[in-house]
């Protein structure tokens, strides 16, 4: 009496496998190993107690095996070595490009870049940090000096290209896609490689030629960066003394929520109460105080607030301009750039035009405004960076005044 045998038991244990690897690696030969396979069991009796009795495959048939297992991983060799290629390639000009962006950022804001200040910008070790330095170096793109690195005419070209692509394409998020200034940074570092010059000189165009960042950074242009003088930071601003934020560090990103969930950006007016070793207190325009631990503070550059940075005595955003409260538009504020801004001047929001709120909706997220004969809608950020000096009505039109 035989015993009845399922397919995978007439299959010897290595030709399973092989069948089931090559199966998944989608060669049609699986199938036709399994049947050629299926047929070695010996027709002769097998024992009542023990598996049935299976010959040994031929030599030929181990080198033909052998053989296709070679065939198979020769075709994957050749088909994925280009791409293999062109990642390694890719891989290592994002390493090289990120050392020449971060020694050009260290040198605008006036620090030497010293191989420790690279590996650590970089979340490196220093050793794999100096291999690359020598490659860069070898490349002509750095130069050692005085203990630290100094980028070349062609480096510093290069770092400018990935430098301008980066804050442009954060201008980009923040003014188009309508996303927060702390969740732009890692999004254009992603992206900050793949632009080349005809397609920032299209971006830059479709912005405005914006002058700065979301962070209050120059974008560098035509070749040139123009390097503002140094501000101050907070932790080292004098108290009650009027000043305006031109720089928002973005990193660390856990600080730059912190900073954003303030209320602070480039152009915001603020006035710095007092300071100790746990806390920096400060109010800004709108009369919202706030505090900061002092590594937070650090990461807010300021300068003094001059004469046409103070707002009027009268001066508010219009998004607190009352509903029926005739106003007049003063200025337009300094963080409003890009597509935000054209759009504004083109529904005709310019200076010592007239504007009334007139309708809201549930929540107060957007209201409408009459201007110009017009009836417009803008959501409440689009508002706030719109200053307006409040009117009076007319009390023979109901209108605001002449």
């Amino acid at each position: 009496m035989r015993r009845r045998t399922s397919a995978s038991q007439r299959l010897p244990t290595y030709g399973r496998h092989l069948a089931s690897a090559l199966r998944i690696a989608g060669f049609p030969i699986a199938a036709g190993l399994k049947k050629r396979y299926s047929c070695l069991i010996i027709s002769e009796g097998v024992p009542p107690d023990g598996p049935p009795l299976r010959r040994k495959p031929s030599m030929i048939e181990g080198v033909l095996i052998a053989g296709m297992v070679l065939a198979a991983g020769a075709t994957w060799l050749v088909a994925l070595k280009p791409l293999i290629g062109r990642w390694n390639r890719h891989r290592t000009r994002v390493r090289v490009e990120d050392v020449l962006k971060v020694v050009l950022t260290q040198a605008e804001g006036g620090h030497p870049s010293t191989l420790r200040s690279i590996a650590g910008a970089l979340g490196r070790g220093e050793r794999s940090t100096l291999r690359l330095m020598v490659r860069i170096e070898r490349a002509g793109l750095i130069q050692s000096r005085h203990g630290g690195f100094v980028l070349t005419a062609s480096g510093t070209r290069r770092a400018m290209h990935v430098l301008r692509a980066h804050r442009l394409m954060e201008r980009f998020l923040v003014d188009e896609a309508q996303l927060s200034a702390g969740r732009v940074h890692a999004i254009a570092h992603g992206a900050e490689h793949d632009f080349d010059e005809d397609e920032l000189r299209a971006l830059d165009e479709h912005l405005g030629l914006p002058r700065v960042d979301p962070h209050g950074d120059v974008i560098p242009r035509a070749g040139a960066l123009d390097v503002p003088h140094h501000p101050t930071p907070m932790t080292d601003w004098p108290l009650r003394r009027p000043a305006v934020v031109v720089h928002v560090e973005d990193e660390p990103a856990a600080a730059m929520k912190r900073l954003v969930a303030a209320g602070l950006r480039p152009g915001i007016r603020l006035t710095v109460e007092s300071r100790d070793q746990r806390t920096v207190a400060f109010r800004i325009e709108s009369g919202r105080r706030q505090r900061l631990s002092p590594a937070v503070a650090a990461n807010v550059h300021l300068r003094a607030a001059g004469f046409a940075d103070a707002p009027a005595s009268r001066s508010m955003r219009l998004s607190r301009l009352p509903i029926d409260q005739p106003g007049t538009i003063t200025t337009l504020c300094e963080e409003c750039s890009g597509l935000t801004r054209r759009r504004l001047l083109d529904l005709g929001i310019t200076p010592q035009a007239r504007i009334t709120p007139e309708l809201t909706n549930l929540g107060g997220a957007a209201r409408a405004y009459r201007i110009r004969n017009t009836l417009i809608a803008l959501r409440k950020a689009q508002a706030d960076q719109v200053m307006v000096e409040p009117r009076s009505p007319d009390p023979r039109t109901g209108g605001d005044e002449p």
